[in-house]
C-alpha cells in the first residue's frame, strides 16, 4: 500500500507543479500584453523621434545630476538582468527598453554639454545683435542715400 501512496502523492505534486507552471506563464503573457499595449512602451518609442526627456521622464531644462538620477532609477527598473528568469518576451521588452534609455541619455548628455549660463543665452543674443546690424545698415543706406541726392541737387 505504501509504494501506491507515494506513486499518488509524486504525481500529485507533478500535476500542481504544472499547474503552477500554467498559471505562471498566462500571467507572463498578461503582463506582456498590458505593457505592449499600455503607455509605458509608447514613452519609449517616442525615443526615435529625439525627445530624450520623455524617455527619461524629466523636463527639458532640467540639470546633469537630475538627467543622471531619472537615467539610473529607470535602468535599475528595466535592466534585462533583473528579468532574465522571466519569459522570452519579458527580456525583450527589457532590452528594447534599455536601448531606448541609453539612446535618451546619450542624447540628454549631448545635448547639456552647452548647457553653460552663455551658451544658453547665445542664440537670443545673435539674433538681437543681427537684428542692430540690419537696422544699422538701413541707416547706413538711408544716410549714403540722402548725401548722394542731396550732392546731385
Amino acid at each position: 500500500m505504501r509504494p501506491r501512496n507515494k506513486n499518488k502523492k509524486a504525481e500529485h505534486l507533478k500535476q500542481t507543479e504544472q499547474e503552477r507552471r500554467r498559471r505562471r506563464e498566462a500571467e507572463q503573457e498578461r503582463e506582456a500584453e498590458k505593457h505592449r499595449l499600455g503607455e509605458p512602451e509608447q514613452a519609449f518609442e517616442q525615443s526615435e523621434e529625439g525627445d530624450w526627456w520623455s524617455v527619461l521622464e524629466v523636463s527639458p531644462d532640467t540639470g546633469r545630476n537630475e538627467i543622471r538620477g531619472a537615467y539610473r532609477r529607470k535602468i535599475r527598473q528595466y535592466h534585462p538582468d533583473r528579468v532574465s528568469a522571466l519569459a522570452p518576451e519579458f527580456l525583450e521588452l527589457a532590452e528594447r527598453r534599455t536601448k531606448a534609455l541609453n539612446a535618451a541619455y546619450s542624447q540628454a548628455m549631448r545635448a547639456q554639454q552647452g548647457a553653460y549660463p552663455f551658451q544658453r543665452l547665445w542664440p537670443p543674443m545673435m539674433i538681437g545683435v543681427m537684428f542692430m546690424l540690419e537696422v544699422a545698415w538701413i541707416v547706413f543706406l538711408v544716410h549714403l542715400s540722402i548725401v548722394f541726392i542731396g550732392s546731385h541737387f
